[in-house]
C-alpha cells in the first residue's frame, strides 16, 4: 500500500506539470485526448472484472465512473468539434451527474459502508438531473440549473469525503489511499464548479485531479484484486489441507467408490451396492493386556500396532473403514485375493512389531483375522449434522463372526467359502468347519489359511492335511471313533493344531450324547 501512495503522488506531479504547460502549445487538449483513452480502457477493464466478480460492486461503480470521465475528457478535449453547441450543454452535464451519482457508491463500497436512504436519494436525484439535462439541456437551462446541480452534488460528495477522512484517520489503508487521491479531486472539482458559477470555463484543475484519482483508484482496485487472489490461493491451500485431513477420517477410496471427488460432495443416504471382501482383525486377549497399562500407554500401544497394519491394507488395494478399539475393519473392492494378501502381510508386519516389543521388554501379541466376501451396501448414515460412512450387509457380520472364531481353531487367518472360491491356488487352505450364523439357515464353510501360520506349524499342518480331511469326513458321517483317531494322528504331527483339539472334544461329547437324526455336523451359533 505504501508503494501505491508513492505512485499516486508521482502521477499527480506529472499530470500537474502537463496541465500547466506553457500556453499555446495545445498540451491541455492533448492531455485530455490521451486521458479519454486511458479512462475508457480503465473503465472497460473494471467492468470486465465486475462481470466475473459480480458481488464486488465497487468494480461496477468505478468502471462506470471511469467511462463517464473518459467521455468528459473526450468532449472537452475536442473529440466532438463538429457537434452543435447545444449538444455540449446536454451531454456534458448529463455525463457529469451520472458520474456524481455513482462516485459515492464506489467510495462507500470500497470502505464497506452501508448505503442508506440519503445515498438512494443522492443517486436518484443525480440520475434524474442527468436525464433532464440530456433531454432539455439548452444553454439557458444549463445556466439556470447551475445552483440546483451544485446542490445535488455537494451534500453526498461532502459526506463521502468526510467518511473517507474518518476511515483514513482510523487506520483504514484503502481509506487513506482514497483520501490522498480524492481530496485533491474534491478541491479541484469544487474550484472549477465555483469558477463555472461565475460564468467562466472551469476545467483547468479537474483534468489533472481526475487523472490522479482515476489512476489511484485503479491501482487501489488492482491491489485489492491481488490481495483477493492471494486470499483465494490461501483458502484453496487451506481447503486442500482440510481435504487431506478429512481423508484421515473418511478414506479417499470410500469417496471414490461413491463416485465423489471429496467430502463436500457426499450427501446423507446415498450409497452403492457391490461385492466387497471384508477383513476383520483383532488382538487376542487385549482386555487382559490393557489392564496392565495406563490409558496413555494403551493408546500408544494401539497406535503403534495400527501403524504396522495400515500400510499392509493400503499396499494390497484396500482401505480401513473403521478402527474399533484394537480391532480393524478393512474393505477390499478388488476381491478376495487382495484381502488375503493383505491379511498375510499384516501377519508379517506383526512379527516386526513383536520383535520391537520383545526388544523393549514386553510380551509378543497374537491376532486373529477373519475374511468374508459378499454383496455390501456402501454409503452414508446418520443425520445431516453428523454423518458417517459405513458398509452394511450380512457379509460384514459374517466376517466379524469368523474373526471371533479364529481362537477356537487356534488359527491366525480363517476365511469363508465365498472368499476361498476367488483365490485359486495362490494360497494353501484347509477346511476347518461349517457354521450357521444366527438368523441364517444356510451353513458357511470355513477355511484356515495355512500360509499365515508360523513356519513350523505351517509345515506340520500341511503334512497332516490329508488326515485332517478324512477325520472331518468321518466326523460329519457320525463315525466319531474313527474321526477321533484321525484327529489324534493330526495332533501327533502338530501339537499346536487347535482345530484337531476342538474336534476331539466334539467327538467325545457327541459319542456320549446322541445328537439325533437331524444332526448334520453344522455348528449353529446362538449369538451374533
Amino acid at each position: 500500500m505504501g508503494r501505491l501512495k508513492a505512485i499516486i503522488v508521482g502521477v499527480a506531479l506529472s499530470c500537474g506539470s502537463v496541465a500547466h504547460a506553457a500556453p499555446g502549445m495545445g498540451t491541455d487538449v492533448d492531455l485530455r485526448s490521451v486521458l479519454s483513452w486511458v479512462f475508457a480502457t480503465i473503465g472497460l477493464y473494471h467492468l470486465a472484472l465486475w462481470n466475473r466478480l459480480r458481488p464486488l460492486r465497487e468494480y461496477l461503480w468505478f468502471g462506470l465512473v471511469a467511462l463517464c470521465l473518459a467521455l468528459n475528457a473526450h468532449i472537452t478535449g475536442g473529440g466532438f468539434e463538429d457537434l452543435p453547441r447545444e449538444a455540449y450543454t446536454r451531454v456534458l452535464p448529463a455525463n457529469f451527474h451520472v458520474a456524481a451519482g455513482l462516485f459515492p457508491l464506489f467510495v462507500f463500497s470500497v470502505l464497506g459502508r452501508e448505503r442508506g436512504w440519503a445515498m438512494r436519494i443522492h443517486v436518484g436525484v443525480n440520475l434524474a438531473l442527468a436525464v433532464f439535462m440530456l433531454a432539455f439541456g439548452t444553454e439557458q437551462v444549463f445556466v439556470a440549473m447551475r445552483p440546483v446541480r451544485m446542490l445535488a452534488l455537494l451534500p453526498m460528495a461532502t459526506c463521502a469525503l468526510v467518511v473517507t477522512l474518518i476511515s483514513a484517520f482510523r487506520g483504514h489503508a484503502e481509506g487513506r489511499v482514497i483520501a490522498i487521491a480524492g481530496v485533491p479531486m474534491f478541491i479541484a472539482a469544487a474550484r472549477d464548479r465555483w469558477v463555472e458559477l461565475q460564468g467562466l470555463v472551469g476545467q483547468g484543475w479537474s483534468s489533472a485531479a481526475f487523472a490522479v484519482f482515476t489512476l489511484g483508484m485503479a491501482f487501489l482496485l488492482a491491489d485489492r484484486s491481488g490481495r483477493a487472489y492471494r486470499q483465494v490461493q490461501s483458502r484453496e491451500a487451506e481447503l486442500a489441507a482440510l481435504n487431506a485431513a478429512t481423508r484421515r477420517f473418511v478414506p479417499i477410496r470410500f469417496l471414490q467408490l461413491l463416485g465423489r471427488r471429496d467430502i463436500q460432495d457426499v450427501e446423507l443416504g446415498e450409497g452403492i451396492e457391490r461385492e466387497i471382501s471384508v477383513v476383520f482383525s483383532d488382538i487376542r486377549s487385549f482386555t487382559a493386556l490393557s489392564e496392565q497399562m495406563t490409558p496413555r500407554e494403551s493408546f500408544g500401544f494401539i497406535n503403534a500396532y495400527l501403524g504396522h497394519m495400515e500400510p499392509c491394507v493400503e499396499a494390497a488395494g484396500g482401505f480401513i473403514d473403521k478402527y474399533i478399539g484394537d480391532a480393524v475393519m478393512a474393505l477390499f473392492p478388488g476381491g478376495p485375493g487382495d484381502a488375503v494378501r493383505a491379511s498375510l502381510a499384516m501377519l508379517r508386519a506383526l512379527e516386526d512389531f513383536n520383535a520391537e516389543r520383545v526388544a523393549a521388554g514386553h510380551v509378543p501379541i497374537e491376532v486373529g483375522i477373519g475374511v468374508n466376501t459378499g454383496p455390501c451396501m456402501l454409503g452414508t448414515i446418520g443425520v445431516p449434522t453428523r454423518m458417517d460412512g459405513t458398509v452394511i450387509s450380512d457379509a460384514v457380520n459374517v466376517a466379524a463372526r469368523v474373526e471371533s472364531m479364529t481362537k477356537h481353531y487356534s488359527a491366525r487367518i480363517v476365511i469363508t467359502e465365498a472368499t476361498a472360491r476367488g483365490l485359486g491356488t495362490e494360497v494353501i487352505l484347509r477346511e476347518v468347519d461349517r457354521v450357521a450364523v444366527k438368523g441364517k439357515s444356510d451353513p458357511v464353510a470355513l477355511f484356515e489359511v495355512l500360509d499365515g501360520e508360523l513356519p513350523g506349524v505351517r509345515e506340520a499342518k500341511q503334512a497332516s492335511a490329508a488326515w485332517f480331511g478324512l477325520a472331518l469326513l468321518d466326523f460329519r458321517a457320525r463315525r466319531f471313533d474313527s474321526a477321533s483317531a484321525g484327529f489324534r494322528r493330526c495332533l501327533e504331527a502338530c501339537p499346536e493344531d487347535g482345530a484337531a483339539t476342538l474336534y476331539l472334544g466334539r467327538c467325545a461329547w457327541l459319542a456320549a450324547h446322541d445328537p439325533g437324526p437331524g444332526w448334520d455336523g453344522v455348528v449353529r451359533m446362538a449369538e451374533k
